[in-house]
């Protein structure tokens, strides 16, 4: 015969209720966390830039501001431009030099001359005297050259700029000066071949 099965919540044994244990982690915090005196950490940062200066040898080098400045009078400064220098510039361009997006010709520009010479003069130098160049002069066409033979491939190409004749007198005449410049208060070093006329790697 079955034995009847105990009512729900009954086991029939004597379980004794179990007995909930906490362990309390063993940390001790502290009330009055400890705090870094200014003195000493200025001290220590004293200390760790010193160190930094000298594994970096910054002693050696010399601060910008105990350097004198330079003398006014031998700071690049622009001159006056004559009606003369401007046209001997214009005159000793060569004939094939190429329009810009203007397309007007150096031709055109010689057989004007007489009559926009004083303009033009006038124009460069308001235009070094005022640090400015005009907005026109600074617009060129851009049209592709290419570099070798082959014209099928479009890596073969460069992009030339071709900027107005009048933009190119101005920067003529700028680039004379400073040459001039640098020629007469020898700023160059004689190690110096590029952008130099009659040096090359070669002598």
């Amino acid at each position: 015969m079955d034995e009847p099965h105990p009512e729900l919540g009954e086991t029939g044994k004597n379980i004794a209720p179990a007995e909930e244990i906490v362990e309390e982690p063993d940390i001790e915090l502290a009330t009055n966390p400890p705090v870094v005196q200014q003195e000493e950490a200025g001290g220590k940062a004293t200390q760790a830039s010193a160190e930094l200066a000298q594994l970096h040898r910054l002693s050696d080098i010399r601060l910008i501001s105990t350097i004198p400045p330079l003398p006014d009078s031998d700071l690049f400064t622009f001159q006056e431009v004559s009606c003369l220098e401007v046209r001997e510039n214009i005159m000793a361009m060569p004939p094939s030099k190429a329009p810009g997006y203007d397309k007007v010709p150096l031709s055109v520009v010689k057989d004007c001359l007489t009559h926009i010479l004083p303009i033009l003069t006038d124009l460069i130098n308001s235009s070094f005297t005022n640090s400015l160049f005009p907005r026109a002069w600074k617009k060129a066409e851009v049209i592709p050259q290419p570099k070798v033979r082959d014209q099928e491939v479009a890596d073969n190409y460069r992009p030339i700029s071709l900027f107005p004749v009048l933009s190119k007198v101005a920067e003529k005449i700028a680039l004379g000066q400073f040459n001039n410049y640098l020629t007469r208060n020898n700023r160059l070093t004689r190690h110096q071949s590029g952008n130099r006329k009659f040096h090359s790697t070669e002598t």
